[in-house]
């Protein structure tokens, strides 16, 4: 796989370590942290595989991210996985998530929803 060819995965994730982790753990990806604000545009320029979001952000929060994201036609196609620490799954898949993975996550399950994810796409 080349640099070029990796998919791109966007992290909304306000704890540093816990934006560190994922990039270490999803390392055969191109992983991209970027701001609550920022989500959409980068996704219309990088197509991005996969956005990983957490619910709890500063700006707009993780539910109103995933609503944003199905409502523009240009992303809204991109598999949504929320990663919170807030339990609110059927919230998060109402607003739009196609999957919900509550942290501390185990890691075989959210490995498991990541795989069926870009499987999706």
């Amino acid at each position: 796989m080349t640099m070029a060819s990796r998919p791109v995965v966007l992290v909304v994730e306000p704890n540093p370590l816990m934006a560190e982790l994922l990039r270490t753990m999803l390392r055969p990806l191109e992983v991209r942290t970027v701001d609550p604000e920022d989500v959409v545009r980068t996704a219309r320029r990088r197509r991005p595989a996969l956005i990983i979001s957490e619910l709890l952000l500063r700006g707009p929060d993780g539910l109103e991210l995933c609503r944003t994201l199905r409502e523009d036609e240009r992303v809204a196609d991109t598999p949504v996985l929320v990663l919170s620490v807030l339990d609110a799954r059927e919230e998060a898949l109402e607003a739009g998530a196609d999957a919900f993975v509550l942290k501390p996550p185990e890691r075989r399950r959210l490995f498991g929803e990541i795989r069926r994810l870009l499987d999706m796409g």
